[in-house]
């Protein structure tokens, strides 16, 4: 009879490097957070605008909420959700604030530009904005499961040692809500339920 073993994976991709439609800018005393490259790329695209002349000229490349408020000034920013971090045995991310002030504030935002907006929606009207949001919540979703190390794998093994099959980076361990069902012939779940209650 096959074996089913979930596993926390500890060496999973941050999701940050792959490609993303949203811009994640952070900034924290202690951890690097967010995209390596966004202050720099924000910057360039601030420096770069028509109007930046009359907004300043100098300026501090270097504070992610200097930029992004410049940014926003220069209608730069299409749409975009705060970050908020839970600091507390381990971290977390969200895009609401949380509940203990103390061990938590706001590091970043994710946004995506007029550009970005044209080039994923065709355009930044409301409901592209909704759209481009509720991408950017799973982007954020994604990057939590990371920072958090709430990413899992599995392994289906055939009882003469044979791999059926492996796969990792799923966000949390519920088999039935982060996908790992979907990646399992069908013919094994009931197996993979039997081993998940066990």
């Amino acid at each position: 009879m096959p074996t089913f073993t979930i596993y926390q994976e500890t060496d999973a991709l941050n999701p940050r490097e792959a490609e993303n439609k949203g811009r994640m800018l952070c900034k924290h005393r202690r951890y690097i957070l967010g995209d390596v490259d966004a202050s720099g790329d924000l910057s360039d695209m601030i420096s770069g605008h028509p109007d930046f002349d009359s907004v300043s000229a100098d300026f501090d490349r270097q504070d992610p909420a200097l930029l992004f408020r410049l940014a926003q000034s220069l209608g730069i920013i299409a749409a975009y959700l705060e970050l908020h971090l839970y600091d507390h045995s381990g971290i977390t991310m969200s895009t609401t604030p949380f509940s203990c002030a103390f061990d938590s504030g706001q590091v970043g935002v994710i946004y995506m530009t007029h550009s970005d907006m044209d080039t994923y929606y065709g355009g930044t009207e409301a409901h592209h904005c909704n759209h481009a949001k509720e991408h950017m919540k799973a982007e954020v979703k994604a990057y939590d499961a990371f920072i958090s190390e709430d990413t899992f794998g599995f392994l289906l093994v055939d009882d003469d040692g044979t791999m059926i099959c492996e796969r990792s980076g799923y966000e949390g361990c519920d088999i039935e809500s982060n996908g790992m069902l979907n990646d399992i012939d069908a013919q094994y779940h009931e197996l993979v339920r039997e081993s998940v209650n066990a």
